[in-house]
């Protein structure tokens, strides 16, 4: 079986899905620059847009790719922009990671956009309702057009500088809970997954 990352994947999955010249591919506009040179590569045109017209059917889309035998896999990240269209309501629920002060916990991102770095926030999955609102999100976005395959990635969390002792989470401070992140964030997921479903799903943790 060949295995390749997601960015090479992206770079060339227009490629194989033989698209080309007429073929327009549509990307989010905060996306790697592999979509739009994908794209090129196969020589179709590149669209960035996060206009949900654009994107009129993605159930059928994962459709077509499951009868190809393409799984589609989204990576998910505890981080949230600051300009993502979920932050107000994180802040509002008091669903975000904080410092000490009671200041929100920030992590510096080099971002792709002509603004450069930014400071990403972080989701406390610590606290159930932040994970049911995590949940509630990716079933929106994904789960209910039949993406049900979720990396987890950078949930240690992924911060800098790394410094737990200076945060504090809904479950305690940052010195005594900080190692119980990544299994929470994973719970978001699989006990969404299990409400939605009413299955017994296998455990799922995240390392």
């Amino acid at each position: 079986m060949l295995t390749v990352g997601s960015k090479e994947f992206v770079a060339t999955a227009a490629f194989f899905l033989r698209l080309g010249v007429g073929d327009t591919v549509v990307y989010p506009s905060r996306a790697y620059p592999t979509y739009e040179i994908g794209a090129v590569f196969a020589g179709a045109t590149g669209f960035a847009s996060d206009d949900p017209a654009a994107w009129p059917d993605p159930a059928a889309m994962v459709r077509e790719l499951d009868a190809m035998g393409v799984r589609v896999m989204v990576s998910v990240w505890p981080t949230v922009n600051p300009h993502s269209v979920n932050l107000d309501a994180l802040r509002q629920g008091g669903w975000l990671l904080r410092d000490r002060a009671g200041q929100p916990a920030r992590s510096r991102f080099i971002d792709r956009q002509p603004e450069g770095p930014l400071d990403l926030y972080l989701l406390d999955a610590t606290h159930p309702d932040a994970r049911a609102f995590f949940w509630q999100r990716l079933h929106e976005g994904y789960y209910r057009h039949g993406i049900k395959l979720f990396w987890l990635d950078a949930d240690e969390p992924e911060m800098d500088p790394l410094r737990p002792e200076h945060l504090r989470y809904a479950a305690g401070e940052g010195a005594a809970v900080a190692n119980l992140y990544p299994e929470r964030h994973a719970r978001a997921v699989y006990e969404g997954a299990v409400s939605y479903t009413h299955l017994t799903l296998p455990k799922l943790y995240s390392v």
